[in-house]
């Protein structure tokens, strides 16, 4: 299943055609088929937070037993300094002004072009250095992430203005058009990650036993173990037994502190 996030009906139209999806009544702009949903959030991170959390209850109802493999992806245009009108990019790594998180998505898919990306609350009147600029990413981000696994929670942006071709030239029409331009990208894009889904699985089930038999885990130890193996799956393959650092390790905790470090700087390393 793919869950699809956009700030605007500009964004989303190009797609929707596309994917042939259908309007469904809803409390929320939502249109869908049998493996799509796209919910058209409005701008900002409040809006984009509650539409996430909106569509995850949607999806979990509707696959209660697979919803961690669903794949979300924000797609919309972005500010940029001097990159050019048009280009696309991935989000390589989002960070929230007001906030200061960031979150780093996992690089599924080689070779695409990325870049940092920038959430504001208001438009800048200044372009930063080498980052995009957007006004939903880090909501997504931060909210998607609870409902799915992190490595399936993507961005993608279309390069809309630049300190040569400013915002305030950027229109609806233009909007559409540029997502239009990128249409066989960003679709291309969706299926090669629905496409890794499948591989993004939860942990061996004789490994996580193995660790639980091994140490005493906190159901919500037991949930952040769940999550770091299934980074590990990812970023270095499953463990096939209790690595040899383990030996002589004596807490849950210290486990937990020894895969959080392996897998960051796994992740570090790409």
């Amino acid at each position: 299943m793919l869950n699809l996030i956009v700030a605007t009906q500009a964004e989303a139209d190009p797609v929707i055609s596309e994917l042939k999806l259908r309007k469904i009544s809803s409390s929320l702009i939502c249109y869908q088929n049998d493996d799509v949903h796209l919910v058209i959030t409005g701008i900002g991170k409040c809006n984009t937070a509650t539409a996430c959390g909106w569509l995850a209850n949607k999806t979990i109802q509707t696959d209660a037993t697979n919803h961690t493999h669903v794949v979300w992806m924000n797609f919309g245009i972005a500010g940029h300094l001097d990159a050019d009108i048009g280009s696309c990019f991935r989000a390589h790594k989002i960070t929230d002004l007001a906030t200061k998180k960031v979150w780093f998505p996992h690089p599924l898919i080689n070779n695409f072009p990325s870049l940092d990306l920038i959430t504001v609350d208001q438009p800048l009147l200044q372009y930063r250095t080498d980052q995009l600029h957007d006004m939903e990413a880090s909501a997504f981000v931060e909210a998607a992430r609870k409902f799915s696994n992190a490595e399936l929670v993507q961005s993608l942006k279309v390069v809309s203005d630049n300190s040569d071709h400013p915002l305030e030239v950027v229109n609806a029409k233009l909007t559409t058009r540029l997502i239009a331009d990128n249409l066989e990208t960003i679709i291309s894009f969706l299926w090669a990650l629905k496409s890794l889904s499948g591989t993004v699985v939860a942990p061996e089930n004789t490994i996580a036993k193995t660790i639980k038999e091994h140490w005493h885990f906190s159901v919500s130890q037991k949930v952040l173990l769940e999550r770091l193996l299934q980074r590990h799956n990812v970023l270095l393959g499953p463990l096939g037994d209790i690595p040899d650092a383990l030996n002589d390790v004596k807490s849950s905790k210290e486990v937990l502190a020894w895969l959080q470090k392996t897998v960051d700087s796994a992740d570090c390393n790409l």
